[in-house]
C-alpha cells in the first residue's frame, strides 16, 4: 500500500515565516521544522523545475499524480494528496491519502457538470460539449490554451453573398513557446464526426518540433455551425476555405504545415488549391473523398432485396448521424458501440469522457454534417473526386499521403502518385486502420517530425 521514494535532491530557496513554518511543519508532519518555498503547486514543479533527482519504486504512480495536478494550482490539493514522513531515510506517499483526494477531485468535477438540458429529446449542450473537452484535454501533460478565433466567412443568404463573423474553436499547445521563430506552424485538420481533442495522444510529442495548433472545422465541435443554405458546390467549398484563410490571418501565420485527417484531408486539398503560398507542406492522413464511386457498390446496392434498398435510399438522404439525434437520450449508447475507439484512448484518459465529447460533439444541431452530406453523391463518396484536382496542386507544395496498413481509403495515395509523380510521396503506416493517429500514434508522430525538415516551400502565386 505504500511506496518509497529513496532519494531526493532538490535545491530550494529557504524562507522563514511563521506562517510558513506552522504550515508546512503541520502538512507535511516532519519531526523537526523544515522551512521550504514552493515556486509552484505541483508535483511535476519539484520534479523539473527543482531538477531533483528521483529513484524510487512504482514510478509511474508518481507520474501519473504529477500529470493529474498539472493544471491544478491549489497547493492545498498537492499537500491533501500527499503524506509525508520520515522513514529510514527517505519520504513515504500515503496511497490511502491518494485515493481519498482522487475521489474528492472527481465529486467537484461532477458537481461542476453542467446538467442536462430539461425537457429535450436530444440531451446535450454547448455548456456539456465544453465540459467533456476540458476533460479530454487534460490527459495533455503540457501546457495548452483554448480560445474561440474570430473570423469572417461568405455565406449565401437572401439571394446575395453576404459577409458573417463566424469563430473557430482553436487548441494551441504549448503558447508560452511560440515566440521561438525557429519551429514552423502546423495545423492539425480532424475529420468527419470528430473535433480537436482526437489529437490527445501527438500533441506533445509534436510540440518539440513545432508550433502546434489544433482547430474545429466550421460547422463541427465547439466552432460556430453556420447554415449551409447553398447547394451549389463552390459556395460550401469557400465557406470551409475561407474560414482556415481568416483564421490564418487572425493568428498572423504566414505559412504553415497543414495536416487534414479523413473529411480534413479534403478540406485540406481544397485550401491548397486556393492558398497555395500560405503552405509548406500538405500531409494527407488517410483522406476522404479522393477515390470515385465504385461500381461494384452500386451494383451490390441493387442485388439486395426491394425493402433493403428501400431502407438504404431513406437513410442515404439523411443526415449522416441523424440517428444520433433520432435516439434522443440513447444516442450516447450509440457511440459507445465504438468500443474499439475507446480502447485506443484508455491509457491516457477515461474513455467514457471520450465518448461522451464525441456524443455532444455531434448529437447538436447539424451543420458541417449538412455540409458533408451536400458534397457527396452518394453515402460515402465525394461529388466531385479530389484525386482529379489534384494535378491542380502547385508543382512545388510537397504533398504527402498517410494511411494505414488496414484502411480501405489507402488507395487515394497511389492513385495521386500516379498523376503527380513529382513531389509526392505516399507512406503506409503497419498496425494501423482509418484512424492512423491513434492506431499507432508512434509511428505518426515520427514521421511528422521528419517532415518537418522538408523545403520550406514559398511557391510563386504567379
Amino acid at each position: 500500500g505504500r511506496f518509497k521514494l529513496f532519494s531526493v535532491s532538490v535545491p530550494v530557496s529557504v524562507t522563514f515565516t511563521p506562517f510558513c513554518a506552522q504550515r508546512f511543519n503541520k502538512k507535511l508532519q516532519f519531526s523537526q521544522p523544515r522551512f521550504f518555498s514552493f515556486p509552484s503547486s505541483t508535483i511535476s514543479a519539484l520534479v523539473t523545475s527543482f531538477r531533483a533527482s528521483v529513484l524510487f519504486r512504482r514510478n509511474d504512480r508518481l507520474i501519473g499524480l504529477a500529470a493529474r495536478f498539472h493544471k491544478n494550482k491549489s497547493f492545498n490539493n498537492i499537500l491533501k494528496m500527499m503524506t509525508l514522513q520520515q522513514s529510514q531515510g527517505g519520504l513515504v506517499v500515503d496511497n490511502d491519502c491518494e485515493q481519498e483526494v482522487v475521489v474528492k477531485e472527481e465529486e467537484e468535477q461532477q458537481q461542476r457538470k453542467p446538467a442536462s438540458p430539461w425537457f429535450r429529446w436530444v440531451p446535450t449542450s454547448e455548456a456539456l460539449r465544453s465540459y467533456y473537452q476540458d476533460r479530454v484535454l487534460k490527459s495533455i501533460p503540457i501546457d495548452y490554451h483554448v480560445e474561440t478565433i474570430d473570423v469572417e466567412i461568405s455565406t449565401e443568404g437572401n439571394n446575395r453573398r453576404e459577409k458573417r463573423s463566424q469563430s473557430i474553436n482553436t487548441l494551441t499547445i504549448n503558447p508560452a513557446d511560440h515566440a521561438n521563430n525557429n519551429k514552423p506552424h502546423l495545423l492539425l485538420m480532424h475529420g468527419f464526426g470528430a473535433g480537436l481533442g482526437i489529437w490527445a495522444l501527438n500533441v506533445e510529442e509534436l510540440s518539440k518540433h513545432y508550433h502546434v495548433h489544433a482547430i474545429d472545422m466550421i460547422g463541427f465541435g465547439g466552432s460556430s455551425r453556420p447554415k449551409f443554405r447553398s447547394n451549389d458546390h463552390d459556395d460550401i467549398e469557400k465557406i470551409f476555405v475561407d474560414s482556415i484563410e481568416s483564421w490564418r490571418e487572425s493568428r498572423g501565420i504566414e505559412t504553415f504545415h497543414l495536416l487534414g485527417h479523413s473529411f480534413g484531408g479534403y478540406i485540406a486539398g481544397l485550401y491548397a488549391l486556393h492558398h497555395p503560398q500560405r503552405l509548406n507542406h500538405i500531409i494527407f492522413a488517410d483522406p476522404w473523398g479522393f477515390t470515385p464511386p465504385s461500381p461494384r457498390f452500386r451494383e451490390f446496392v441493387n442485388s439486395r432485396p426491394w425493402y433493403k434498398r428501400a431502407i438504404f435510399n431513406a437513410i442515404s438522404k439523411m443526415p449522416p448521424l441523424a440517428l444520433l439525434r433520432i435516439s434522443g437520450p440513447w444516442g450516447a449508447r450509440l457511440v459507445r458501440m465504438r468500443q474499439d475507439i475507446g480502447s485506443k484512448v484508455q491509457h491516457i484518459m477515461d474513455k467514457e469522457d471520450f465518448f461522451d465529447y464525441l456524443y455532444h460533439s455531434n448529437a447538436q444541431h447539424p451543420s458541417g454534417e449538412i455540409a458533408f452530406k451536400k458534397m457527396c453523391s452518394e453515402m460515402p463518396w465525394a461529388q466531385r473526386p479530389f484525386h482529379e484536382r489534384m494535378q491542380n496542386i502547385h508543382d512545388d507544395l510537397p504533398v504527402t499521403f498517410l494511411h494505414g496498413d488496414s484502411s480501405w481509403m489507402q488507395q487515394a495515395g497511389h492513385d495521386v502518385k500516379e498523376i503527380r509523380p513529382d513531389n509526392t510521396s505516399v507512406k503506409v503506416l503497419s498496425s494501423c486502420g482509418h484512424h492512423i493517429m491513434w492506431d499507432n500514434a508512434k509511428e505518426f508522430n515520427k514521421y511528422l517530425i521528419g517532415a518537418k525538415g522538408d523545403s520550406q516551400h514559398h511557391p510563386s502565386t504567379a
